[in-house]
């Protein structure tokens, strides 16, 4: 079994393993799993965050070592499942604080997808983004109630998303 490596050792080989730019490279997580013989779920987060250049300055905040450390931190450290961190990313999202509290209450597919497996939109973004952008501080009593509206909104307009 491939040993996990801790956040700190992992941010210093992020660290030296930068770009002219100074940017952490596309696919630095197969990277380290070959040359480091490192795995676990640390490493398979950050291989979703760094799968290509515009995912990582998306989820991460930037493309710099302590930007990507810093938010593999938050996403290692979230009750999401590797596919609901998928999903999540799929559908626009990019703070796992919403999705946990969807995910707890078996909300998260449903939001982000419709009942034919296309991504949802909601208000004209992906549903994703939109818990993101208006649900990320809110509580889990608000991010309940919101989530709760929206789908009922999309299923008395026949909509679906």
């Amino acid at each position: 079994m491939a040993a996990e490596p801790t956040l700190a050792a992992l941010e210093a080989e992020l660290k030296e393993r930068v770009d002219a730019r100074g940017e952490v490279p596309v696919g630095v997580a197969e990277q380290l799993q070959r040359e480091k013989g490192w795995g676990g779920r640390l490493l398979e987060v950050l291989a979703l965050l760094t799968r290509d250049a515009e995912r990582m300055g998306y989820l991460a905040g930037g493309r710099r070592p302590d930007e990507v450390a810093t938010w593999l931190s938050v996403w290692h450290g979230s009750d999401l499942s590797l596919p609901e961190i998928e999903l999540v990313v799929e559908s626009g999202g990019w703070d796992p604080e919403p999705f946990v509290v969807l995910g707890r209450a078996g909300l998260l597919e449903r939001l982000l997808r419709r009942p034919d497996g296309t991504v949802r939109r909601v208000r004209g973004e992906l549903a994703g983004g939109w818990a993101s952008d208006n649900l990320a501080l809110a509580d889990e009593a608000e991010i309940l109630r919101e989530v709760a509206k929206v789908l009922q909104d999309q299923e008395d307009a026949g909509a679906g998303g």
